[in-house]
């Protein structure tokens, strides 16, 4: 919190997107870096069936997550960075329906698990995992406050607030031995109550007083102008979990267990491309009528978000067992198909880290509609693979079909900016990127021959792939974006 109040007090302009995105980066891969080597400890202490089954329940509230939210994040982000004069008449109606929509969604999500079935401890557990997810929406609400205004410093240190807070009480947990399926879903709830609390007393602050406020003409246009946003959320979440709930249902919580196992460290590594998208978003929203700053934000954006992606998707595909050390209790065939779910599964965040900047040019330009249509036929093509390949394959049929939906979004992605945008993408970066993927990968692959061990073969290929993008051009640490 100090350090929220000191950067405010600073007041300064931004002066380069790169200082900011580097500063968002550090603190997320240090404070991330930690929590995803606790987690794993976490579910070495429980257990993959009962992880197993946290990971679906998880996943089961994440497919409805638009429903605390209804867009209206990303809808605040874009018209605020529009017109920050919004911010006063819009944020009490908006902060209104955050706050009802984070009292309906767990009553929402505990009638689908009553529906489907679910014992009572799992219907117990889905509403406090709902409850902590509708409060995360809140704090993404004030992030998306800052980011509008710019203040990307300041949101950098906001989003590790809740993760920083669960990763000390999970800490202490396993201490004390006391780390359990019950205490773990306990704390998750009480590191975003105590986030949110802080965040909100920073916003006034910040901006001065502003408390929730109910005007139903309003809220309603909000509601309505919001929808597109909630349509791509919806997407979004459905193609990002609906892996789990069908693992959970059609193999076990077991299975399920091994296939969060691989892909808690897909979600450590896209957090990267989850901190420095909405920053281009916001920016992207901010020249919505200046192409050519648009253009100049996206050839500067994808080399910046693919580089790091190559890199863990390559190392992870010669040293995926290097992720595991910390399953001390897991047998040889479970750690064999983490560890092919990791590798399968690092492809699709190498697809992402090159494509995923296109998506959210689309969204943040009012391209909203024909982004929900290509979501909605990926996870058509991912249900339908996942009912014919889980009962054979398990949770490695999972991140096959992931990773062949986000390669069809991709495509489509960028037939769209060349047919309807009036620039066209750069197949000149895309090319170097391609290439420089293909050099890194030999040059990885000629290392792990050679007798040095795996942290000096990750370092000396990074080193050459951080030296081939800055010759490439593909990194420009010192480029100006206002």
């Amino acid at each position: 919190m100090y350090l929220l109040c000191k950067l405010t007090a600073k007041n300064q302009p931004i002066k380069s997107l790169f200082t900011n995105i580097s500063l968002a980066v550090i603190l997320n891969l240090v404070i991330k870096s930690a929590w995803i080597l606790v987690n794993n400890m976490v579910q070495d202490e429980i257990g993959h069936d009962d992880f197993g089954l946290y990971a679906g329940l998880y996943a089961l509230g994440f497919l409805f997550i638009a429903f605390s939210d209804l867009g209206l994040n990303q809808y605040a982000t874009k018209t605020i960075a529009g017109n920050q004069s919004l911010l006063k008449s819009l944020f009490p109606s908006l902060f209104t329906v955050k706050i009802v929509l984070a009292v309906l969604y767990p009553l929402f999500m505990l009638g689908v698990g009553w529906i489907l079935g679910y014992s009572s401890q799992e219907l117990i557990y889905l509403v406090i995992l709902c409850l902590a997810q509708a409060l995360v929406q809140i704090i993404f609400f004030f992030r998306a406050t800052f980011q509008a205004f710019q203040h990307f410093r300041i949101d950098a240190v906001a989003s590790i607030f809740d993760r920083l807070i669960l990763l000390l009480i999970v800490i202490f947990l396993l201490w004390q031995k006391e780390i359990s399926l019950n205490s773990y879903v306990i704390a998750g709830l009480i590191s975003v109550a105590v986030s949110m609390v802080l965040l909100y007393f920073f916003i006034l602050k910040m901006f001065g007083w502003i408390k929730p406020g109910f005007k139903v003409a309003e809220i309603s246009q909000l509601l309505k102008d919001s929808l597109p946003f909630a349509v791509v959320t919806i997407m979004y979440s459905v193609m990002d979990k609906v892996d789990q709930v069908m693992l959970k249902s059609m193999a076990g919580d077991h299975e399920n267990g091994l296939y969060a196992g691989a892909y808690r460290w897909v979600d450590a590594v896209m957090m990267y491309l989850w901190t420095i998208l909405p920053i281009f978003f916001a920016k992207f929203s901010f020249h919505i009528k200046d192409f050519p700053g648009q253009k100049r934000l996206l050839d500067f954006g994808q080399g910046l978000a693919a580089i790091p992606m190559i890199f863990s998707g390559v190392f992870v595909w010669f040293y995926a067992e290097k992720l595991l050390f910390l399953f001390t209790n897991s047998t040889t065939l479970e750690l064999e198909i983490m560890a092919q779910c990791l590798r399968i599964l690092f492809l699709s965040v190498i697809v992402n880290g090159i494509f995923a900047i296109f998506s959210t040019l689309l969204t943040s330009t009012n391209h909203e509609k024909f982004v929900s249509w290509m979501i909605f036929i990926g996870i058509f093509i991912n249900i339908a693979f996942n009912y014919i390949f889980i009962p054979a394959y398990g949770a490695v049929a999972s991140a096959w079909t992931t990773l062949g939906s986000y390669i069809f979004l991709s495509i489509t992605y960028v037939v769209y900016i060349q047919v309807k945008l009036p620039y066209n993408v750069s197949f000149g970066n895309l090319g170097k990127i391609f290439l420089i993927s293909a050099l890194f990968f030999g040059l990885f692959y000629g290392l792990t021959l050679t007798a040095l061990p795996w942290w000096a073969v990750s370092g000396i290929a990074g080193i050459a792939l951080a030296g081939m993008s800055l010759g490439a051009g593909l990194l420009k640490f010192g480029q100006e974006l206002k």
